[in-house]
């Protein structure tokens, strides 16, 4: 499923400050979901997206405690914060609130 599809409980990871010469942030940023992907092995339904010095992980609801305990372990992650990913309209967005 693309990510522009998904809609379901998320978890939204924000990562340290890279400071990088050269170029290599989107190199460390691969390697954090590399790292995530890893760290959630064995969990279905459980994607991982790069996304604007973010990560985005799509979960099943029912695996949210174990996702945040396992990601609250993953190197470079700054804070983590369980969310929804809904469609992008307004009466959708005040139907989750």
């Amino acid at each position: 499923m693309q990510l522009a599809e998904y809609r379901g409980p998320a978890v939204v990871l924000r990562v340290g400050e890279l400071f990088l010469k050269r170029g290599n942030r989107a190199f460390f940023e691969e390697k954090l979901v590399s790292n995530a992907r890893r760290l959630l092995a064995g969990i279905p339904g459980i994607q991982v997206h790069r996304m604007h010095g973010r990560l985005l992980v799509e979960m099943p609801a029912d695996e949210r405690t174990r996702v945040l305990e396992r990601l609250g372990r993953l190197f470079g992650a700054q804070s983590l914060s369980p969310a929804r990913v809904v469609a992008e309209d307004f009466d959708a967005i005040a139907e989750e609130a």
